[in-house]
């Protein structure tokens, strides 16, 4: 689905709205495309002009989305018909929702060791069908990463998430569609 992009910045917005989202998202996995997802707020957009190699991950993803009412408004003084935000914190759940229902795996990669199973608990007691397919905690020694992405990209993932945009996330295979390659 393409959607119309502002640049803000230099770095891209897209005006969809939750559902066209969640529907686009849910469209790439039953046509097994590899895509991945950005939630855009201020501070993503200025860390990007300091850091080329973000700029260069948020240029190559397929949906960037309005995380954050300043992108809105923004975005809308420079034309575009951005209707709502998309907040990542939101589009999780509702990534989940439809990955429940329609058996997709979740993968969840970032945070602390602790806080990473208390996500993956709580996701599957707000979801008791979800398919988590593997979690790992985001602290990856650079030694290890090639082994956590060969066994990241083993798994049966459908949706990825990743609580960073460098490192392991950015090197596993494209799992469609949350995820960094």
């Amino acid at each position: 689905m393409a959607a119309e992009r502002v640049q803000l910045f230099g770095v891209g917005v897209d005006a969809m709205t939750m559902h066209d989202m969640v529907g686009a998202a849910r469209g790439a996995i039953q046509r097994g495309e590899q895509c991945s997802i950005f939630a855009v707020n201020p501070e993503k957009i200025m860390t990007a002009q300091r850091l080329p190699q973000l700029r260069a991950h948020l240029t190559a993803s397929e949906w960037l989305i309005a995380d954050g009412i300043g992108v809105v408004v923004a975005a809308r003084l420079r034309g575009a018909r951005i209707t709502e935000r998309v907040p990542g914190s939101d589009l999780m759940p509702a990534l989940c929702d439809m990955a429940q229902a329609n058996g997709y795996g979740v993968y969840l990669l970032g945070a602390r060791e602790e806080s990473n199973v208390a996500a993956a608990a709580n996701l599957q007691a707000r979801y008791p069908r979800l398919q988590i397919a593997g979690r790992h905690h985001g602290y990856v020694e650079d030694a290890d990463e090639a082994a956590l992405i060969e066994a990241i990209n083993q798994t049966s993932t459908d949706i990825f998430f990743a609580c960073s945009w460098d490192g392991p996330a950015s090197q596993c295979r494209g799992f469609p569609p949350a995820t960094k390659r």
